[in-house]
């Protein structure tokens, strides 16, 4: 049964992992491959009033792999426009992800 994240639950891992905590980076290096963590950690880094969570959010996102991070593509550009470079600066590394898996495909 895979796990459903809530803000709550997520909130400590993004602020120990700011602060460079070995098991918050643990944490999310494990969850990498779930879609329902990106889910949360995309809507912390669009909608959340600190820009710490957001900034942190939003790396994480970046480190998904592309075909996870293509559904959520329009909302990753949105993001890249944030006015916050540092949130910007993530969302628009994920969206180079997805264009190189773009180019990959369309050379085939």
């Amino acid at each position: 049964m895979r796990k459903n994240y809530s803000r709550d639950e997520i909130y400590p891992y993004l602020i120990q992992s700011l602060h460079s905590s070995k098991s918050a980076e643990d944490f999310f290096c494990r969850h990498l491959d779930d879609d329902r963590l990106l889910a949360v950690l995309l809507d912390v880094a669009l909608t959340d009033e600190r820009d710490d969570a957001r900034m942190e959010a939003s790396f994480w996102v970046s480190r998904f792999a592309a075909d996870l991070l293509e559904p959520i593509k329009e909302k990753l550009q949105r993001l890249s426009q944030d006015g916050w470079d540092s949130v910007a600066r993530h969302a628009g590394a994920a969206l180079e992800k997805i264009a190189a898996i773009e180019t990959y495909q369309t050379a085939l």
